[in-house]
C-alpha cells in the first residue's frame, strides 16, 4: 500500500512547497485511477490527498 500512495504522490509531483506542477487534468486523472483501488482505504487516501491538493491550488 505504501507503494502505490508513493506512486500517487510522485504522480502529482507535489514539490512540498505548495504548488503543485501538474496541471488540472493530469490531477483528474490520477484522482481517477486511484478511486478505482481495489481498498477501500486507499480509495480514501486519494480522496483525502486530491482534497488537500485542491485546497492549496484554489489558494493561490
Amino acid at each position: 500500500m505504501n507503494n502505490m500512495i508513493g506512486m500517487r504522490m510522485n504522480a502529482f509531483n507535489d514539490t512540498g512547497l505548495g504548488e503543485p506542477e501538474q496541471d488540472a487534468n493530469t490531477a483528474l486523472m490520477e484522482l481517477n485511477k486511484g478511486l478505482h483501488f481495489a481498498k477501500t482505504g486507499e480509495q480514501c487516501e486519494t480522496i483525502e490527498y486530491v482534497s488537500r491538493a485542491r485546497n492549496i491550488w484554489t489558494k493561490s
